[in-house]
């Protein structure tokens, strides 16, 4: 006697079970493929990024992500792989760090000594001639100020010429006398 098939409803329900629980079929055996999205995963990339470099639909990647034991296994792995190395290069990076602090400083030759003594005079002599540029500023700026101040007032008495004061062009010595023709 032949088996009865199952109804409809049966059938979807034995296949949405299965789907649901392990994804759509079960991985059993890892392809390169599979390692280098294990790898992408690892390192950070989206299911996305993924299916754009090694092909395949996004969703596959992320069934298998979810979904697939042996899948996951290798991703970790490569987790644990990628921690380490990180980990490595960090203490390699901090023992290099390390041994240029203890480095000693070398002895100063006198060729190099007059070198740095040079340099220094130099850059004596450029300080102390930028602060005089910043002291004529000042000054050329105070000057200003008070001109333009003394433009805006107006005179308290006209301007008198020599002449016009009499006594011609040599009046009014040191001594009150006058130094023009007698």
């Amino acid at each position: 006697m032949a088996a009865k098939p199952d109804p409809l409803g049966v059938q979807i329900a034995r296949r949405c079970s299965k789907k649901s629980m392990c994804g759509s079929r079960k991985l059993k055996k890892l392809n390169d493929k599979h390692r280098q999205g294990a790898m992408l995963i690892a390192r950070g990339m989206t299911f996305r990024q993924i299916g754009e470099e090694l092909g395949g639909h996004p969703g596959y990647w992320g069934q298998l992500a979810r979904w697939s034991p042996l899948f996951q296994e290798c991703v970790e792995h490569y987790r644990q792989m990628l921690e380490t190395a990180r980990r490595g290069a960090l203490e390699a990076q901090g023992a290099e760090n390390a041994r240029r602090r203890r480095r000693r400083p070398r002895a100063v030759t006198p060729f190099v000594a007059g070198i740095i003594g040079e340099r220094r005079a130099r850059a004596e002599r450029l300080r102390q001639a930028e602060a005089q540029v910043r002291q004529l500023k000042l000054e050329n700026a105070k000057l200003a100020r008070q001109l333009k101040e003394d433009s805006r007032r107006p005179p308290s008495q006209p301007l008198a010429s020599p002449r016009s004061a009499g006594g011609g062009l040599f009046a009014g010595g040191p001594l009150g006398r006058s130094y023009g023709r007698r």
